[in-house]
């Protein structure tokens, strides 16, 4: 098992077309309010790494999109969700190269 890597457009498609999917950025909270995708959970790199998952994220078939800032922590996101039993995770690197509304 593992991730797909998936484009910001590709990830943004699935976000309209599939209700079940979660965004989640795994940036430090001080850099998620400084802007994120809206509707994006924020759960820290290093909470998913120490095993500390949020309810929201306890179901391990459910599509997660997953970003950080430039694309290196979402991918060891990825990769340790993956080794974690979860299905359905697609990458799609960092804010930087989102060309889409951010909030703040």
């Amino acid at each position: 098992m593992t991730y797909e890597n998936i484009t910001p457009e590709e990830a943004k498609a699935r976000m309209q077309s599939d209700p079940q999917a979660v965004i989640v950025d795994v940036r430090r909270p001080d850099e998620f309010a400084c802007g994120h995708i809206p509707g994006a959970l924020n759960v820290p790199l290093d909470d998913i790494l120490n095993g500390r998952i949020p309810e929201p994220l306890e179901n391990k078939n459910t599509p997660y999109l997953i970003y950080c800032r430039s694309g290196v922590r979402s991918v060891t996101a990825a990769q340790a969700l993956v080794r974690a039993g979860y299905t359905r995770i697609a990458n799609f690197g960092g804010i930087l190269s989102w060309p889409y509304e951010v909030e703040r």
